[in-house]
């Protein structure tokens, strides 16, 4: 996860341009849009550039976000994609899933924003834990029978 400190943030009045430029020189692919008081209050995405092509607006980029997400998302259907830390890793994962999503916001009890879980970082988390317990597990003679218990005697 990429920790609130760290995690980049945009606000509404970030022009488009420079959001674009964002994008661009850190390789990433989605930015949480935040108020005034530094709650979530969007995501803006490489996926919603598509929209200036689609709509031809693509020479008007000197406009602060607020209306080219206004022009893309309907506020009052819009769910985000967030989590909280104490989130179980079922839940979390079931949100990638059912969601289907990239990422989740992780948000505190007041919407602002403490990261950003990607689905690469679900994938280095499952992998790393997956390694850890094969490690652990490589000095038991019979690797995951204890998870599975004794062989069944199948003759009758």
């Amino acid at each position: 996860m990429h920790s609130g400190a760290r995690a980049r943030r945009i606000d509404l009045e970030t022009k488009l341009i420079d959001v674009l430029r964002i994008f661009q020189k850190l390789r990433i692919s989605a930015l949480p849009v935040v108020d005034k008081s530094k709650c979530l209050k969007d995501v803006y995405s490489k996926f919603d550039v598509m929209h200036l092509a689609a709509t031809r607006t693509y020479t008007n980029l000197d406009v602060a976000l607020e209306y080219a997400l206004d022009a893309i998302h309907d506020k009052e259907t819009r769910q985000l994609a967030t989590c909280k830390k104490c989130e179980q890793l079922f839940e979390i994962m079931d949100k990638f899933v059912t969601r289907e999503v990239h990422r989740l916001i992780v948000v505190d009890n007041d919407y602002r924003i403490v990261g950003v879980l990607s689905m690469s970082d679900l994938m280095k988390f499952l992998v790393t834990t997956f390694e850890s317990l094969s490690r652990s597990n490589s000095t038991h003679s019979n690797s995951f029978s204890y998870l599975i218990g004794e062989p069944m005697d199948t003759q009758m």
